[in-house]
C-alpha cells in the first residue's frame, strides 16, 4: 500500500513530477523511501501483516488456491486474536484481514477493534461483497467508534453472469455491486476516513474476453479504483525454491494465462484503463506491478530485492506464520502464546534473509518497488513517455 498522505497528493504532485531533471528524481526517489520505510520497517517488526482471519467461505471460485486447503483445524480464537492485537501495540501501521470471507466471522468487528485500539492506524479488509448488510452494520459502528483508515478490496471477475459462474453462486455479482455502491458513498460521505476503495479484478482464461464488460461495470463509481492481476498458482510462479518449500497455493493450470496471452491483455489495459487515467497512482503502480510479473515470468529471475518477510508477515487462521503466501509457514503463534514480536525474534533469521526465490505474487512486488530507487525512477520514466 502507498502511503496514505502520497496518494492524496499524487494529483498535483504527478504532473511535477514526471518534468524533474533525472539527478533530482533520483533524490527525490530516495526521499519518497525514507517515508515508506518509516510506515513499512520497524525495529521489533515489519509494520504490516497480512492476517487469513478465516477459511470459510461462501463462494466457490474456480480460481481459488485457498480451498484446498481448508481443514478441520480449529481456527484462532477471538482471545487469540486479541493476544496477538495487543502484542503489536503502537507497531503495526497496516493490518490487511483476508480470508477466506472475513464478514462471516460472527466476531470480525470484535476483531478490527482489537487492532484500532491497539494503535493500527490502516485497516484493509478484502471481502468478495456478499453480505452486504453485515457490512453497512461494520461500518456504521467502526466510523463511528474508531479513528482507523479503512481500505477495502472487493472481487468482481466480470459482468454478472460470468461473475457467478467463476463464483459458483447466483446472484452474486447483484450483491457484489451493491456493496461497491454501498461503499462507495461512505467514501464520499467520510473522504478522511478511507484509504481507497478498489474492485480487483483477477484474470485468468475464464473472463479474459470480458474485461471490457467488467470495467464498463466499474466506471460509474468515479470514487472507486479498478485493479488487475493476473491468477497466480505457487507451483506455476515461483521459481528457484526448493518444491518442498512450497506453499502449494495452486490453481489449475489450464486456467492460467500464458505468457503472450498476459501480453495481450496488459497492452489491452494500457490503452483501456492507464494511460486514460493519467493522474491515479493507484492505476501507474497497478500498471508496473502486472508489467514486473510478465518480466520475471519471462526471465525467471528478478532485478530486485525480494522484501518479504522484512515488509510483511503472513498470519493464516489457525495461527501459523510466513514469510509470503507463496511458501510455507515457518512456525505457530503458539509457539509464543501469540506473542507476534516474540515469534518474530525467534525466526528472525527467516525473516530477514532476502528470499532466493522469484515469484509474482503482487504484494512482494509491490514492497520491492517502494523501496527500489532504481524501479521508481524507471516508472517515472515511461509516464513521460505517455
Amino acid at each position: 500500500m502507498i502511503s496514505y498522505s502520497i496518494q492524496k497528493k499524487w494529483k498535483y504532485l504527478a504532473p511535477i513530477i514526471i518534468n524533474i531533471p533525472d539527478g533530482i528524481l533520483k533524490f527525490a526517489a530516495k526521499e519518497f523511501i525514507k517515508l515508506q520505510k518509516r510506515e513499512s520497517i520497524g525495529n521489533e517488526l515489519p509494520k504490516r501483516i497480512i492476517f487469513f482471519v478465516t477459511k470459510y467461505c461462501n463462494l466457490r471460485c474456480k480460481h481459488c488456491f485457498y480451498v484446498p486447503h481448508v481443514s478441520s483445524a480449529q481456527e484462532i480464537s477471538l482471545s487469540q486474536i486479541k493476544q496477538l492485537a495487543f502484542s503489536t501495540r503502537n507497531h503495526l501501521h497496516q493490518v490487511i484481514l483476508t480470508g477466506g470471507e472475513p464478514f462471516l466471522r460472527e466476531d470480525f468487528l470484535d476483531i478490527v477493534l482489537s487492532f484500532a485500539e491497539n494503535g493500527c492506524k490502516i485497516i484493509n479488509i478484502d471481502t468478495n461483497g456478499i453480505l452486504i448488510e453485515r457490512i453497512d452494520a461494520f461500518l456504521k459502528k467502526v466510523l463511528k467508534d474508531t479513528r482507523a483508515i479503512l481500505v477495502f478490496q472487493i472481487s468482481l471477475d466480470g459482468p454478472p453472469p460470468i461473475h457467478d459462474q467463476i463464483r459458483g453462486v447466483q446472484g452474486a455479482a447483484k450483491k457484489t455491486l451493491q456493496t461497491i455502491s454501498l461503499l462507495s458513498d461512505y467514501y464520499q460521505k467520510y473522504p478522511s476516513r478511507f484509504n481507497g476503495i478498489t474492485v480487483s479484478t483477477s484474470i485468468n482464461r475464464l473472463n479474459r474476453e470480458y474485461l471490457s464488460e467488467v470495467i464498463e461495470k466499474i466506471k460509474p463509481f468515479n470514487n472507486v479504483v479498478h485493479l488487475f492481476n493476473f491468477t497466480r498458482s505457487a507451483n506455476l510462479h515461483t521459481f528457484g525454491a526448493p518444491e518442498s518449500s512450497l506453499s502449494g497455493f495452486d490453481v489449475p493450470e489450464n486456467i492460467i494465462l500464458n505468457i503472450d496471452e498476459m501480453k495481450d491483455v496488459f497492452e489491452y489495459l494500457d490503452l483501456k484503463v492507464w494511460k486514460a487515467k493519467n493522474n491515479s497512482l493507484f492505476e501507474f503502480v497497478n500498471r508496473e506491478i502486472m508489467m514486473q510479473a510478465i518480466r520475471i515470468l519471462e526471465k525467471k529471475s528478478r532485478h530486485f530485492s525480494c522484501l518479504a518477510g522484512k515488509t510483511e508477515v503472513v498470519i493464516y487462521p489457525e495461527g501459523e506464520v510466513g514469510i509470503c503466501e507463496m511458501l510455507k509457514p515457518v512456525g505457530n503463534l503458539k509457539e509464543t502464546e501469540y506473542d507476534l514480536i516474540k515469534f518474530y525474534k525467534q525466526y528472525k533469521e527467516k525473516f530477514q534473509a532476502i528470499p532466493k526465490c522469484v515469484c509474482t505474487h503482487d504484494c512482494s512486488i509491490m514492497s520491492s518497488i517502494k523501496f527500489s530507487p532504481e524501479l521508481l525512477v524507471e516508472m517515472v520514466k515511461k509516464k513521460k513517455a505517455w
